[in-house]
């Protein structure tokens, strides 16, 4: 399980990092990210871009650095590492999509971005219920057998 996880998170790098790439090729010069009451908020493509790639990066070192002190510290590393690296790849998806919906709205590509966007909300949510309910399972399991 954990190097299926490793895995669909190294995929997840590379989705981004295409995505990103293809929509930087493909965007007009100048970008709305998104509208608010009827307002546009404009950025050139180069700015959109490279700070889709700060956050992206921001994300991934922050939960990097998160695993190498939980690692670190010892206690019951393996189940909080699977998670961090768990989180990091649904966090990589939702990047993706949140992309790819500025992508869909700039592109005209005749549906909203905005279902995109929501997605990886749904994926998010859905991840961390997920979470929950193996932690739960994991606990009662652990209390059978003391």
């Amino acid at each position: 399980m954990d190097k299926l996880i490793r895995f669909f998170r190294n995929v997840s790098f590379l989705v981004f990092l295409g995505v990103s790439l293809y929509a930087y090729a493909f965007l007009p010069a100048r970008v709305f990210v998104f509208v608010d009451e009827g307002e546009r908020f404009m950025a050139d493509k180069g700015v959109f871009f490279y700070t889709a790639l700060g956050v992206f990066f921001f994300v991934n070192i922050l939960i990097m650095m998160v695993d190498f002190y939980v690692t670190k510290a010892g206690a019951s590393s393996k189940p909080a590492t699977i998670w961090l690296a768990s989180l990091a790849a649904v966090l990589n998806l939702f990047l993706t999509l949140s992309v790819a919906a500025v992508f869909a709205a700039n592109a005209d590509l005749g549906f909203s971005g905005d279902r995109l966007f929501y997605a990886g909300l749904i994926l998010i949510v859905m991840w961390f219920m997920a979470f929950l309910f193996l932690f739960r399972k994991a606990g009662t399991r652990a209390r059978n057998e003391d």
